[in-house]
Formats: C-alpha cells, sequence, structure tokens
C-alpha cells in the first residue's frame, strides 16, 4: 500500500457540497479521486466509535461489475456534491465489494431526526448510478443502525484498516440483537484475530438486522480468518442461537470518504 500523507480540507469553493474528502490510496478508484477533486488526501476510513454519531445510515447494492462499482462511486459522490452539506451529517463514505459487484454506502448522523430533516427534503437515497427507476431507488433506501459494542486493538500506526468486512444477521427482535452479540463478545470473539483492527456490532432500530462492521489490515489476513477456530466456532454458535441467521460477509474496499467540514474529530470514550 502506498504511503498516507495528512489529509487536506477542501475549502467550499473547491468543493460545493462540503466536506473533507479522504479516498483510499491503495485502490486505483481513490487515486482517480484524489486526481479529479485535487486533494492531497489519502485513505482514511470513518471513525465508527466516534461518540457524537448517534446513528448509521447503510444501504447496499448489486452494482453487477467493476465498471458498475465505478459509475456508482462517481454518480453517488456527484449526487453528494450537487448538494449543500447537511446539519448533523458526521460523514458518508462510499465503498466497493472485492467480488467486483456489490457496493455499500455508510452515513454517521449525529441522530436520526437530522437524517429525516435532509430526506424530507432531498430524499433518503444513498447510492446512485445503479439503476434509476423507482423500484431501484427504493432499493437503496438504507437501514438504521446504531452502534452496540466494539472490540478489537483499535487502529495504529502498524494497525490500519485497508479492508472491511460485513457480516450481517437477520434476527428476530432487539433481544435476540443484543443477545447474540453479548455472546459471541464473551465467548469466541474474546480472543484475538490477527489482522483485525476493531469490530464495530451494530444493530437495526427496526429489531430485525445485525450489522458487524470488521476492519481488517488485509484482505488476505481477512481470508485466511475464515477458516480459523475462532471464526468457525463464532459460526456455530450463532447457528445454534434461534432467532438469529447469518445473511452474508461482503468484503469492501474504501472508495472515498467525505467528513463534516471545518469539524474536529472528538476524542473517544471508552468502551
Amino acid at each position: 500500500m502506498a504511503p498516507r500523507t495528512e489529509a487536506r480540507t477542501v475549502n467550499a469553493a473547491e468543493f460545493p457540497g462540503g466536506g473533507e474528502y479522504r479516498g483510499e490510496p491503495g485502490s486505483e478508484l481513490g487515486a482517480e479521486f484524489n486526481t479529479e477533486l485535487g486533494t492531497e488526501s489519502l485513505g482514511e476510513f470513518p471513525d465508527i466509535t466516534r461518540p457524537d454519531a448517534g446513528v448509521a445510515l447503510v444501504s447496499t447494492r448489486h452494482a453487477g461489475s467493476p465498471q458498475a462499482q465505478r459509475a456508482a462511486a462517481r454518480a453517488t459522490l456527484a449526487a453528494r456534491r450537487a448538494l449543500p452539506w447537511p446539519d448533523g451529517l458526521l460523514s458518508f463514505s462510499f465503498y466497493t465489494g472485492t467480488d467486483g459487484a456489490a457496493v455499500m454506502a455508510y452515513a454517521q448522523w449525529t441522530h436520526r431526526g437530522a437524517s429525516l430533516r435532509h430526506a424530507a427534503a432531498h430524499g433518503p437515497v444513498m447510492i446512485r448510478g445503479v439503476g434509476e427507476s423507482d423500484d431501484d431507488l427504493a432499493r437503496s433506501e438504507p437501514l438504521v443502525f446504531r452502534r452496540y459494542r466494539t472490540i478489537g486493538p483499535g487502529r495504529s500506526s502498524t494497525a490500519v484498516p485497508a479492508c472491511i468486512a460485513t457480516p450481517l444477521f437477520d434476527v428476530d427482535g432487539p433481544e435476540r440483537q443484543r443477545t447474540i452479540i453479548d455472546t459471541l463478545l464473551a465467548g469466541p470473539l474474546a480472543r484475538p484475530l490477527p489482522g483485525l483492527v476493531a469490530a464495530h456490532f451494530h444493530f437495526s432500530t427496526c429489531g430485525t438486522r445485525i450489522l458487524n462492521y470488521a476492519e481488517w489490515t488485509s484482505e488476505e489476513l481477512h481470508e485466511r480468518s475464515l477458516h480459523s477456530a475462532t471464526l468457525q466456532e463464532a459460526g456455530a454458535t450463532t447457528r445454534a442461537t434461534p432467532g438469529v441467521r447469518g445473511v452474508g460477509c461482503p468484503r469492501y474496499r474504501l472508495a472515498w470518504s467525505l467528513a463534516a467540514p471545518g469539524a474536529e474529530r472528538p476524542a473517544r470514550t471508552p468502551e
């Protein structure tokens, strides 16, 4: 991976939609966005643990090909740039799946009311460029999550995310959401995994989904972990828990990320 440098804030004249741009230096797509926006910023994944993030809106789509992923990344960035930066939006990040087909958007908001006000004025759609029919846009509407618990050593000079894995679970209600997360974190996932920077467990506010936004130092180490005794036991625990069903585990690279313009990153609070 290319060396990282400090991000530079893009002012309003350069970036009408506001926001501090950060693209992934290890990806061709990120390098293109750096050039296109005239920034010297390099890859920095959003700070999932920031205490002022009350909700995360997550949207996923099947783009179908690397070319379609690229088109969706560009279209979504253009749509975000065309609007003023909303009050309450802390960060907006776009990811492309390592399968060459999936795309994901992850937006941190201070609270749900702020996102609803923005949606009322401009619509809730987060991903553009993957079909524009009413049905296509409806499939892009995000799920609303709250971060519940985080494990892992966290970021350091030697532990920087290069990709994320996003295990998703379908669950039968809020009680099941907390039960399975607490069980996994007290059991198999209490053991360290080589390459895991942090695993951020989220539950959807509708009570039907769990998302694990897991940051990894490399795709190779994540792939190797899938065959480890730790994750094999975690899978068995999940399958044995009534009302919890695994949906999949897409892996993504960061294409670009925007942060609220001029905002100081708040100090993290202990877990």
